[in-house]
């Protein structure tokens, strides 16, 4: 299907479809990665730096802007201006509080207690993640269970009150991965 017809087909605002059909195509042995939502990345990505991380430039997307870049893709996040073209919003930054629940995870399972760490047990998200599944509507959370020694698993309805199921794998625990580990990414 041709680009004009496929947008066509996917967008029903003529008007953004008129603009987008008028842009440039880029040339197909662009350099650089096209990314769903329009930003051709550079041929090197991410791009080195010769002044090292100290002398950032602005982003190429920034600097050189697609003519239109489509929103209804995925979710955005608004951290900054870049997609957004006018607003009577102000930023608000608010001031954290401590939540005298804290820490909502605490090592309170023997398997957490290990040997090497017997005087100081670990319940903790080190480099593992924290995700919200929306089909089960549960926080899910990976962690360091005992001092570098295995990965655990805990689930959450809110994402403060935090419950450690027990699981197959290492039966009657909630351990997921029962080998020495430091830093590890779900």
């Amino acid at each position: 299907m041709r680009r004009r017809e496929l947008l066509k087909s996917a967008l029903p605002a003529a008007a953004l479809i008129e603009e987008w059909l008028q842009a440039p195509l880029p040339p197909p042995s662009a350099p650089g990665e096209l990314l769903y939502n329009g930003i051709r990345l550079p041929a090197e990505w991410p791009p080195r730096l010769p002044g090292g991380i100290d002398t950032a430039e602005p982003a190429p997307y920034i600097v050189h802007p697609p003519k239109i870049i489509p929103v209804d893709v995925g979710r955005q996040l608004f951290v900054d201006d870049f997609l957004i073209d006018e607003t009577t919003l102000q930023r608000v930054f608010h001031r954290a509080s401590y939540d005298p629940r804290s820490p909502v995870l605490r090592p309170d399972r023997p398997w957490e207690r290990t040997a090497a760490s017997r005087r100081q047990p670990v319940a903790m998200v080190f480099s593992d993640g924290v995700w919200f599944d929306p089909q089960d509507r549960l926080f899910k959370m990976w962690y360091m269970g005992g001092l570098k020694t295995r990965t655990g698993y805990a689930e959450s309805e809110d994402g403060v009150s935090w419950t450690k199921p027990a699981l197959d794998v290492v039966p009657g625990t909630n351990i997921v991965l029962d080998l020495p580990r430091d830093s590890s990414t779900v």
